[in-house]
């Protein structure tokens, strides 16, 4: 693979396609002209990535991003917007995305040069083997520093972890097996199995951590746990928009709206069925800087519209419409094709703030969210609060 002809390819596609030919800076062509001389010396799509985002970085705009197999986000746009493609035995996206991303099921983040977990999705292979927020990993056999981000495998056989849980303790050796699958899949089930209820004073709050919610099946899978599912007799939400992946539709928010009539049949034995797909209840909302794109649409509507309580840190400020573009060496280059007007206002780097504020300490927390912790904390109160107004 020549690599420096795919670099030229992702020049021309981000000057071509941006949504506004303003974000590319006059010192552009000298940006390109410096870069090229490293892309004739390039060995990987990973290294790809490397220089491609250090440039789209002086777009200082959303939606710029050069995805590549080492990324979750590469397989779900892939898988995303290949499905509405036709026909989809033939399309170019989905053959691309194969059998999906193969990986531990943790995300990383850098402090300074030290890797720590930042998630561990619900159900992984990473959750299963005992992996915990701010874990550092100190050393790893089976995925390469291209992967790190998104812990991506490159083999299906046991990957060991050497894994530092607090600065003065020894280090743990964990071994785990990789998963592989679409990356639809892996979100989709990670946010089914985040379902829970949390006992805190005699409050049963129920929780859900919403890993994605692209297209309209985590609408349909939240219906389903507050009408039949776990969630139905809690007596609070805490939903988690801390996700990986946005692109919710602003209609996801019509499940709090409490102007919904109900209906209930009554048989001819006297049994009674309720049919009602509306919360009803207090909620509350995790958001921070992970929250992005269609999720921060949600965010805005919850503030505007007083839905419930904002826990956590500012949203990414990251609103605009994306689409992706497939390299020649089959790397994914996603750029911002659109400006979005939430309400009639520009949204792009407009940071939603929470109106409870919780900062999240990663280093070390040894799988302490105090994000998560704020936000029961604040339903448990609300709960005592509307108890006492019923009682009264």
């Amino acid at each position: 693979m020549i690599y420096s002809k795919v670099f030229a390819q992702a020049c021309h596609l981000i000057e071509q396609k941006l949504f506004d030919a303003r974000l590319i800076p006059r010192q552009w062509s000298r940006i390109c002209l410096r870069a090229s001389a490293e892309a004739h010396r390039i060995q990987s799509s990973a290294d790809l990535a490397l220089l491609v985002n250090s440039m789209l970085e002086h777009l200082h705009c959303s939606h710029a991003r050069l995805f590549t197999k080492n990324d979750i986000e590469y397989f779900q746009l892939l898988e995303s917007f290949g499905s509405a493609m036709s026909p989809k035995g033939t399309n170019s996206f989905l053959k691309a995305a194969g059998r999906g991303f193969r990986g531990l099921g943790g995300v990383t983040e850098l402090h300074g040069k030290r890797h720590f977990i930042r998630w561990v999705l619900d159900g992984s292979p990473a959750q299963c083997a005992g992996l915990l927020i701010g874990d550092e990993i100190v050393g790893v056999e089976g995925v390469e520093e291209g992967g790190m981000r998104c812990l991506a495998s490159t083999r299906m056989a046991p990957v060991t972890l050497q894994i530092r849980r607090s600065p003065r303790k020894s280090l743990l050796v964990i071994s785990l097996t990789p998963m592989q699958k679409l990356a639809t899949d892996w979100l989709y089930s990670a946010s089914l199995a985040s379902v829970k209820i949390i006992h805190r004073a005699g409050v049963r709050i129920g929780y859900l951590h919403l890993w994605s919610t692209s297209g309209d099946a985590y609408e349909k899978l939240l219906r389903e746990q507050i009408t039949s599912g776990l969630l139905r007799d809690a007596d609070t939400l805490l939903l988690d928009l801390r996700g990986l992946v946005g692109g919710a539709c602003p209609s996801f928010l019509s499940i709090f709206c409490p102007n919904i009539p109900t209906l209930e049949y009554i048989y001819r034995n006297g049994s009674r069925e309720l049919l009602d797909g509306q919360w009803r209840k207090p909620v509350a909302f995790l958001v921070n800087e992970y929250t992005r794109s269609g999720n921060e649409v949600l965010a805005q509507g919850i503030r505007k519209y007083r839905l419930g309580e904002l826990v956590g840190a500012p949203t990414a400020g990251a609103v605009l419409a994306g689409r992706p573009y497939l390299l020649a060496d089959r790397s994914l280059l996603y750029l911002p094709i659109a400006d979005v007007l939430v309400d009639g206002k520009r949204a792009e780097g407009v940071r939603i703030q929470p109106t409870i504020k919780a900062e999240c300490l990663l280093p070390y927390a040894q799988g302490h969210d105090e994000q998560l912790e704020q936000g029961v904390k604040v339903l448990v109160s609300k709960n005592i609060t509307t108890s006492q107004i019923v009682t009264s």
